[in-house]
């Protein structure tokens, strides 16, 4: 039997690489240990997690490209592990992923795990809903008899507990389907008790510690886990088609979610806030990453979306301040805006071939990017899209680009040059405001492109050149706006 050591991923020692090391050994019947394996987890790694985050494997793209199997699933007791959300081919496709086991309970039953520390707020209460009325029972875990759940209506259960300890509230659905659901109050009220705006309340959604979802859990309801602060792991079954708004917002000491196979929808800030995640692997089912999902993750060091999904949407790793890299599939076609504002530790993002746009604010704030290319498919640089990338030094844009936006390269103050295609028609008012160290710029469309107004080169340096096509160099001189910068312009393209 494989055991393997806890893990927590950092900066590999020397390197700006983001890593985790780890160990797999295996202990025999009399103690002894073999050490198999010991290696490190980067970004362009194809990683295997268990539920807690904990490395299971790791293989370069290579190997996982090269694999005849996929590896062991991970064995815990009470559990009984289902899957890996990938498949064998989709492993073997060459691009880089975060893969987690799924996981059903032994009996069926769902269990929440819980600590009433305070016999003063001791009244636990759960938003339950269900389709068949009768077909669903709570064990409240300490010893009373277990309690049925008589409507299909979303009806809050409440249970009084005598004495501080630990409980495991088991849920089991007999017939049809449950659901756990919070109530949108103050900006996300957890299913566990927080139904009312006073803070004093949010001492029950922190009574929960573990959760292992069962049998009969089609959806994870809106706001169900939201506020639950001392949430430190969830498992879901391979039956879960959908988790729903807000759904582990606020869990801070949530530091792993594996979604599981099956999953096409996810609502928006599922799991914003979540400040101690530092990873999550997404299956290959999904086809869309929702708005603000992991708003302000600011543990979270990587991100590597699977094949098969199409859009970024708005705000999807704002504020993530430890993410360093991020993996782009080859099937999303646009990221919305502020997709990565304020990821300032960001450095690397593997802009896929196929992508056209970028939304506002979508890299602003980056400060960490030193070389950004945008692909030959792209079209249009979204306004303010890199304001504020202080550290980029190397940019390419390509033929075919059209559109560069007011404010996109704003006080990108390391860029030394700076090359315009000749596609490009438009470029927005202060498009390079402050980029002082640009020493020579390129344009090469021979009609001038529009400029969105008078202050899109202010600050320009001194003895800075705007090269542009020799043959159109008097059109330039004559256009309106680009004729305040004769003095700089030189016709030798």
């Amino acid at each position: 039997m494989s055991e393997y050591e806890t893990i927590h991923m950092e900066l590999c020692e020397g390197s700006d690489e983001l890593c985790a090391e780890f160990t797999e050994y295996q202990v025999s019947g009399t103690g002894e240990v073999t050490v198999i394996k010991t290696g490190a987890v980067s970004a362009d790694y194809v990683t295997f997690y268990d539920y807690d985050g904990t490395v299971l494997y790791s293989y370069t793209r290579e190997e996982a490209a090269s694999l005849e199997a996929l590896p062991d699933l991970p064995s815990h007791d009470g559990l009984v592990a289902e899957g890996w959300n990938y498949t064998l081919d989709e492993i073997r496709s060459g691009a880089p992923a975060d893969v987690a086991a799924s996981f059903m309970t032994d009996d069926g039953a769902t269990r929440f795990y819980i600590t009433v520390s305070d016999t003063v707020r001791s009244s636990l209460s759960l938003r339950i809903s269900c389709t068949d009325a009768g077909g669903v029972s709570i064990d409240w875990g300490d010893g009373s008899d277990a309690e049925t759940l008589t409507s299909t209506d979303e009806t809050v259960y409440t249970h009084e507990y005598g004495a501080v300890g630990d409980y495991v509230i088991s849920v089991t659905a007999n017939s049809g389907t449950w659901r756990l659901i919070g109530e949108s109050v103050d900006a996300g009220g957890s299913a566990f008790g927080y139904t009312t705006t006073s803070a004093a309340q949010r001492i029950y959604p922190n009574m929960l510690t573990r959760a292992e979802f069962g049998s009969g859990v089609e959806e994870i309801g809106d706001y169900s886990l939201s506020w639950c602060g001392n949430l430190e792991t969830v498992t879901f079954p391979t039956g879960i088609v959908y988790i729903g708004e807000y759904a582990l917002r606020c869990c801070y000491s949530l530091k792993f979610l594996g979604i599981p196979r099956g999953v096409r929808s996810i609502g928006t800030y599922l799991c914003a806030y979540c400040e101690g995640l530092a990873a999550i692997s997404f299956p290959p089912t999904l086809t869309e990453l929702s708005q603000r999902m992991c708003y302000s993750c600011i543990s979270l060091l990587r991100a590597t979306p699977p094949e098969g999904v199409t859009s970024f949407d708005t705000l999807s790793f704002y504020g993530c301040s430890s993410l360093r890299e991020c993996y782009i599939p080859s099937t999303v076609l646009s990221l919305g805006n502020y997709s990565f504002e304020a990821c300032y530790r960001l450095q690397s993002v593997n802009l896929c071939e196929n992508l056209t746009s970028c939304g506002t604010y979508c890299f602003h704030g980056c400060r960490s990017i030193t070389s950004f290319s945008f692909p030959d498919s792209f079209q249009t640089i979204g306004d303010y899209a890199l304001y504020g990338c202080s550290l980029l030094s190397d940019l390419y844009m390509p033929e075919g680009l059209t559109e560069i936006g007011t404010r996109a390269f704003y006080e990108c103050v390391s860029l030394l040059k700076v090359t315009v295609p000749s596609s490009v028609t438009s470029i927005g008012n202060y498009a390079f405001y402050g980029c002082r160290s640009v020493h020579d710029y390129y344009v090469y469309a021979e009609t001038p492109p529009v400029l969105g107004g008078t202050a899109v080169f202010s600050g320009i340096a001194s003895d800075c050149v705007i090269h542009v096509p020799e043959a159109s160099l008097e059109t330039y001189q004559s256009t309106t706006r680009w004729s305040s910068l004769t003095s700089y312009l030189v016709g030798d393209l």
